[in-house]
C-alpha cells in the first residue's frame, strides 16, 4: 500500500506519518527531493526557499518530477521485499496524477482549523519571518498559486481518496485515521447525477407504453414539482386500452394530439401551476428532450435551464431554446433500474 500525505502547515502530517512508520511504512517525502537540491546549491532550507526551489524544478523539468523520481525509488524498495509507503508533501495535482499510476496509491488529505495550526507552527518554532495570524495566512495562500507548475495546496487536498481532521489529542487522531484506512471512500453523486436519478424514479409512473418519461423541476438545489407522462386526470390510460399512436401507426414524435397522455414536462409544469409555484429561473431534468409543445411550456414559465440524458424523434425545441437563450445539455443517465431507450 502506499499512502499519500497532503494538508496545510501543522495539520498533522507529520503526526500520521509517524503513526504510519511504527506500522513499518517506509517515508518518503517530495519536499527531499527539493532539500537535495537545496543541499548542491548550498542554501538554506527555509521554507520560502523550499517552495522556491520546488517551483523552480516543476517549471523545468515537468509539474510532475517530485513525484516521478520518488516512484523510481520506490520501485527498488519493492524489489527489496518492502511493501508499504508513505508519500509526504505533496502539493500539486500533476504530482497526485503521476503517483495515481501505481494502483496502491492512496491520497490522504489533512487538516486543522488555521487558528490551530497558527499554534502549533509557533509551539514548535516551525513560524518563518512571520510575526504575527495575517503573516502565517499570507504565507499559506503562497502554497496556492494558480500557476500549474507551482504548489496548488487546495486543489490537491480536493483530489484526496479520504480525510481526516485533527482539531483533538493525539488518540483521537490515531482512531480516525484507521477509520480512514478502514474504509473505502464512498462516491457521492454530483447534484446533476442526484436530480437525474430521480426522474428515473418518477418516470416508473409513466402509464406510456412507449416511453417511459420522468420530469423534476428545481430551483436552489430544492425541488419544487414532478411530472411524468400519463393519461389526462380522471380518464383511462394506456396500460387499459393499449397504444392509440401504435393503433393508428404513427411514428414517435408525430401525432401528439392523438395520444391520451400529457407529457412529463407539461405535468411538472402544471403542478406548479396547480400550487402557485413559481418556476422562474429554474432547472428541468428530464429524462428525455421536450416536444415543440412541451418547449413552448417552458419558455412562458421562464424556466432557464433544461438537463436530458435521452433526446425525443422532434428536435425543433432546439431552435425554440437558443432563440429564448434557455440553455439546454445532455448528460448520461446515472445508474439507475430505469431503462432508457437510445436514439
Amino acid at each position: 500500500m502506499m499512502i499519500g500525505l497532503t494538508g496545510p502547515n501543522c495539520s498533522g502530517k507529520g503526526e500520521i506519518a509517524n503513526i504510519l512508520k511504527e506500522k513499518r511504512y517506509k517515508y518518503y517525502s517530495c519536499s527531499d527531493v527539493i532539500r537535495e537540491e537545496a543541499e548542491k546549491r548550498k542554501l538554506e532550507k527555509t521554507r520560502e526557499n523550499l517552495i522556491a526551489i520546488g517551483n523552480e524544478l516543476r517549471e523545468k523539468l515537468g509539474p510532475n518530477v517530485l513525484a516521478k523520481k520518488l516512484l523510481e525509488k520506490i520501485k527498488e524498495d519493492r524489489k527489496k521485499g518492502q511493501k508499504d509507503f508513505i508519500v509526504d508533501s505533496i502539493r500539486n495535482p500533476n504530482e497526485v496524477e503521476e503517483l495515481k499510476t501505481d494502483n496502491e496509491f492512496s491520497l490522504l488529505g489533512i487538516n486543522a482549523p488555521i487558528e490551530l495550526r497558527y499554534e502549533r507552527a509557533k509551539a514548535r518554532g516551525r513560524v518563518e519571518n512571520v510575526n504575527n495570524f495575517d503573516d502565517f495566512k499570507q504565507m499559506e495562500e503562497k502554497e496556492n498559486s494558480s500557476n500549474p507548475n507551482a504548489q496548488q495546496l487546495n486543489v490537491v487536498y480536493k483530489m484526496a481518496d479520504k480525510y481526516v481532521f485533527n482539531d483533538s489529542t493525539l488518540e483521537d487522531l490515531k482512531k480516525r485515521l484507521d477509520f480512514a484506512l478502514k474504509y473505502e471512500k464512498k462516491e457521492r453523486p454530483s447534484w446533476a447525477e442526484y436530480f437525474m436519478k430521480i426522474t428515473s424514479v418518477v418516470a416508473e409512473r409513466s402509464t406510456c407504453l412507449r416511453h417511459n418519461v420522468g420530469a423534476i423541476i428545481v430551483k436552489n438545489k430544492r425541488l419544487l414539482t414532478t411530472g411524468y407522462n400519463g393519461a389526462v386526470r380522471g380518464n383511462e390510460d394506456c396500460l387499459k386500452l393499449g397504444c392509440k399512436k401504435d393503433e393508428l401507426g404513427l411514428e414517435s414524435g408525430f401525432g401528439s394530439e392523438e395520444c391520451r397522455a400529457v407529457h412529463a414536462e407539461q405535468n411538472a409544469i402544471i403542478q406548479g401551476a396547480l400550487h402557485g409555484i413559481s418556476l422562474e429561473n429554474a432547472t428541468l431534468y428530464c429524462t428525455h428532450s421536450p416536444c415543440i409543445l412541451c418547449a413552448k411550456m417552458i419558455v412562458n414559465s421562464k424556466i432557464k435551464e433544461i438537463v436530458t440524458c435521452s433526446e425525443y424523434a422532434d428536435p425543433s425545441f432546439l431552435k425554440l431554446f437558443e432563440e429564448a437563450k434557455i440553455k439546454c445539455r445532455t448528460m448520461k443517465m446515472p445508474d439507475t433500474k430505469v431503462h432508457i431507450k437510445e436514439w
